[in-house]
């Protein structure tokens, strides 16, 4: 089945897609969530045909996925409700709900939600506060390459349950589909090292 990643159809799909896909494809997470437009649909549909993947299509060119239809299930619900309700602060019960389930079902390390959603309550932008702290490792040569294959904010440097996952996420794409590892490798790493250089001009 891996002959799938050589196909046209996956190849059209974008590339940034892919890496957040494959890894779901073959069971590394339990589920994703990709954008598409209308000329990939069809070629999306195949692969996950192909894999035995289930879907969720919510509004016109995003698509949840995951072989578990439970899971699936309970996101679309959640994402329905979600949609209809307006983010403020201080964050409501829902909203966490809502973020604490889409951690389950990408498969995120429990403390990485937990930690994204109590940043959300205190009005911190996570990303950012976590690019900007490995930013500052990585000027000081510390920085752990596995950082590099996250698809979620890490809580933390220390962080065992990223960097084994993130593992197991290179060794994924690097095995089927090298220019999406590569890819995301470089996403991530240009994104840190441009908040290096801030660290260096603040």
């Amino acid at each position: 089945m891996s002959d799938l990643y050589q196909t046209q159809e996956w190849k059209s799909i974008p590339v940034r897609e892919r890496y957040c896909l494959l890894p779901t494809m073959e069971d590394v997470r339990p589920g994703a969530l990709v954008k598409v437009e209308n000329p990939q649909i069809k070629a999306l549909e195949y692969c996950l045909q192909e894999k035995g993947m289930k879907s969720y299509r919510e509004k016109d060119r995003l698509w949840f996925v995951s072989k578990n239809e439970n899971l699936l299930e309970d996101i679309a619900k959640k994402s329905m409700s979600h949609s209809k309700t307006k983010s403020s602060y201080p964050i409501s019960e829902e909203e966490k709900e809502y973020h604490t389930s889409i951690g389950k079902f990408f498969g995120y390390p429990k403390c990485c939600v937990k930690t994204f959603v109590k940043s959300l309550d205190n009005k911190l932008l996570p990303l950012r506060e976590w690019r900007k702290k490995a930013g500052m490792v990585l000027l000081k040569g510390d920085y752990n390459n596995l950082f590099d294959y996250t698809l979620h904010v890490p809580c933390g440097l220390e962080c065992k349950g990223t960097t084994k996952i993130a593992e197991e996420i290179k060794k994924c794409l690097e095995n089927y589909d090298k220019k999406a590892a590569e890819h995301l490798r470089k996403f991530n790493r240009d994104s840190i090292e441009r908040a290096a250089k801030k660290c260096i001009t603040t």
